[in-house]
């Protein structure tokens, strides 16, 4: 420094300077919170892909197992007719225990359906609520499903058939009715009906996951036999 001469100011930042200086930290933070993002994104998708990896594991054994016990039967040529239609009382499994196979042709889906409708049995595939009927027992049946599961029940519609294979009768099923309810919504459960209803029920939107707070419900009715 030359003696008598006062020491320079550091020059001054330009705005646009003192702007960028300024929304440094906030990029930080956005940048962090992608990171946070994506992480939880991929926990997610991890745990929905093992999730469905479980449920198809265990329905291959399930079906396998099915199959091995119980032989498909042949089918009529005059098309899918129910082998009985005089509702008997049959006895009630305990939960977990595979109970019917169901079958829908129009969307290629078929999986074993086990008594019980809690998250771990519904983790393996659709569940029996056991407050309610066995198929042929000419009461309210239903059969509920995780909607990550059921991705291809949004093809059902009215006039489509569902095909169940118990261990004491095969049934076969016509959808009348399919709708959409609120979650908290038990009318369709508690609505009076004359003869047996098939209920197929399961989360709305299918693509939601656990958010959803929707139902879908589709109602089917015994076809009656040749």
């Amino acid at each position: 420094m030359t003696p008598g001469r006062a020491a320079a100011s550091p020059p001054s930042l330009l705005p646009h300077q003192e702007a960028l200086m300024a929304t440094r930290p906030l990029h930080r933070w956005v940048r962090r919170g992608s990171w946070v993002l994506m992480g939880l994104g991929r926990l997610v998708t991890g745990y929905v892909l093992t999730l469905v990896a479980y449920e198809g594991y265990a329905q291959h054994r399930l079906l396998a197992d099915w199959d091995r016990l119980h032989p498909p039967q042949s089918i009529p040529a005059t098309g899918l007719v129910a082998t009985a239609t005089i509702p008997v009382r049959h006895p009630h499994l305990a939960d977990g225990r595979p109970i019917f196979k169901l079958a829908m042709p129009s969307i290629h889906f078929e999986a074993v359906v086990t008594e019980g409708i809690d998250g771990g049995i519904l983790s393996s595939g659709p569940g029996h609520d056991h407050h309610t009927a066995y198929p042929g027992e000419g009461g309210i049946v239903l059969v509920g499903n995780h909607n990550g599961f059921s991705l291809s029940w949004g093809d059902l519609h009215p006039g489509d058939r569902v095909r169940v294979d118990t261990g004491y009768g095969s049934y076969v099923y016509r959808i009348d009715s399919r709708s959409v309810v609120d979650g908290d919504d038990r009318g369709y459960i508690d609505r009076s009906r004359d003869g047996e209803t098939l209920l197929l029920v399961t989360c709305w939107p299918l693509w939601q996951g656990a958010l959803a707070h929707e139902r879908l419900v589709l109602e089917a009715t015994p076809v009656a036999s040749a």
